[in-house]
């Protein structure tokens, strides 16, 4: 009895595992490999992991935002202390979280993500070239 619902339940995982990789992002998204996520189409910039930190000298600079993460470790020294971590890729840039529109530097958005299940619960400064995926993808608001 036990092997046949062991056989069963494998049976069913792996039917689960076989989506394509068309069928695994909306429509004007392309699912890419090598970082496991969905790319609007057109978009050459792998998401959340080509960031640069932002110029300190800028007057509306957070310290640090922009900076490369993997954990909030990464970002423990920074204003920016909230690593905002895409899961598809595992790597993600720091930013500043609980944020309200008009807290964030030019070139971010604040988003709110609370409702979201794919991506941490929080709102944060979004750089602008990642919100439109966050809205269509884990359905935050930007």
């Amino acid at each position: 009895m036990w092997s046949k619902s062991i056989f069963v339940s494998l049976a069913l995982l792996a039917f689960q595992c076989t989506v394509s990789d068309a069928e695994r992002c909306p429509d004007g998204f392309t699912y890419r490999k090598d970082t496991m996520s969905c790319h609007k189409d057109g978009d050459s910039i792998s998401p959340w992991v080509d960031a640069a930190p932002n110029d300190a000298s800028s007057p509306d600079s957070i310290q640090g935002i922009g900076a490369p993460c993997t954990t909030g470790k990464d970002c423990e020294t920074f204003s920016a202390d909230y690593c905002a971590v895409n899961p598809m890729a595992g790597a993600g840039f720091c930013t500043i979280n609980d944020c309200e529109p008009g807290d964030c530097p030019a070139t971010y958005t604040c988003c709110d993500c609370r409702q979201s299940s794919l991506v941490d619960q929080e709102e944060a400064c979004i750089m602008d070239q990642y919100t439109e995926q966050l809205q269509a993808l884990a359905g935050c608001t930007c």
